[in-house]
């Protein structure tokens, strides 16, 4: 609460009171941290009918700093990656509503309660301002040293799709987040940020290093001549309070991966009796089709490389044909030839054109039985 001064003054007649505030500096966001705030009070009076001296009283106080952050994403949805995908890319907005200029600690971290946990999380900021990610222009940082109230800066939390070596699979999902911790003491570097500064205020840069601030304890009395620190923050995510110094926001990653599948297939061709039914005999031919298919809502599957081992009871022999792409309501094993495969001893290979969701194509080939 702020304190209150008076003076007694006698009484009169005729009383006329006119205050008279001192311009106080105004930062982006509120008077600025750290001003004095004077404010005068002047009487007139008169004795007899006659004016007698002006008295006038002062007061004076310095405006405290309150301490508010913003932290949101800018993603309008899930960020659609592959599995495997090195340097997935989510992107949030750190905003200093302060009315001071401050830095900022940052932290980027997997939640709980998704279908699996990125890993190599990096948080980087966007020097050049574009709002475009480029490992060659923008700079990974841990924090931000002196954002100017009223700025904002672009931030981009960076990680790799895999956890441990496992690959996530199509549809599944992670959810990553930002959180800025308002600080001091941040050793700045590099160039820099585009968008902030201005006017005589100094351009924000990444840094690293440099502590959390602490609240002025709120039982402490408002003391005049000095700044107090007041957290004004919301609330985040789960486990961040209102009034923490900090803020924090939340994006997701969706997987979108082939879902291929595969079944391998037999017929007896003919055999050497040439019966209507042909077994499966010493001279028989034999043949195969390896049908691959990609499942509905699966992202294009490509470079299907198909190996296939004959066992030694079998000869390959003619022509190994690729077959497809049809819809995966057809049957590849029977569809228009695209293509060859080949055979090396025992081996038959071929790698199948790509699949987008719901195709599916086929390697067929013939092999005797020995």
């Amino acid at each position: 609460m702020m304190k209150r001064s008076s003076r007694l003054l006698f009484t009169v007649s005729g009383v006329a009171l006119a205050l008279t505030p001192i311009p106080a500096l105004a930062g982006p966001i509120g008077t600025k941290a750290g001003v004095d705030i004077t404010n005068t009070v002047s009487v007139d009076y008169k004795v007899g009918g006659v004016n007698q001296t002006q008295l006038s009283a002062n007061d004076t106080f310095k405006v405290d700093r309150k301490v508010d952050l913003d932290v949101q994403t800018l993603d309008t949805g899930a960020v659609s990656v592959n599995p495997g995908q090195l340097s997935a890319v989510t992107k949030f907005k750190v905003t200093n509503e302060s009315n001071d200029m401050l830095d900022f600690l940052l932290a980027g971290s997997n939640q709980t309660g998704d279908a699996f946990n990125v890993s190599n999380i990096k948080v980087w900021i966007d020097v050049d301002n574009n709002g475009v990610f480029s490992a060659t222009n923008d700079a990974q940082v841990s924090a931000i040293s002196g954002l100017a109230s009223g700025d904002a800066v672009t931030v981009f939390v960076v990680s790799d799709i895999a956890s441990g070596g496992v690959l996530p699979t199509n549809g599944q999902n992670a959810v990553v987040a930002l959180t800025a911790t308002a600080a001091s003491g941040v050793s700045a570097s590099g160039s820099n940020i585009a968008g902030t500064g201005g006017g005589g205020v100094a351009a924000a840069k990444g840094g690293s290093g440099g502590s959390a601030l602490s609240q002025t304890p709120v039982s402490t009395v408002n003391g005049k001549a000095s700044m107090e620190t007041v957290f004004a923050d919301a609330a985040g995510i789960s486990g961040d309070a209102a009034r923490d110094g900090k803020h924090s926001a939340t994006s997701s990653y969706t997987v979108a991966g082939a879902d291929l599948s595969v079944n391998k297939l037999s017929s007896v061709i003919s055999d050497p009796t040439g019966g209507a039914e042909p077994k499966a005999i010493p001279g028989a031919v034999i043949e195969y089709c390896i049908r691959v298919t990609n499942g509905s809502g699966a992202a294009t599957a490509a470079n299907i490389a198909i190996n296939d081992p004959v066992p030694s009871q079998l000869q390959p022999a003619g022509t190994v044909s690729i077959r497809g792409p049809v819809a995966s309501s057809s049957d590849a094993c029977s569809a228009t030839q695209s293509g060859t495969g080949s055979i090396a001893g025992q081996n038959v290979s071929g790698t199948l054109p790509d699949l987008a969701a719901d195709q599916e194509a086929a390697l067929v080939f013939r092999a005797t039985i020995k």
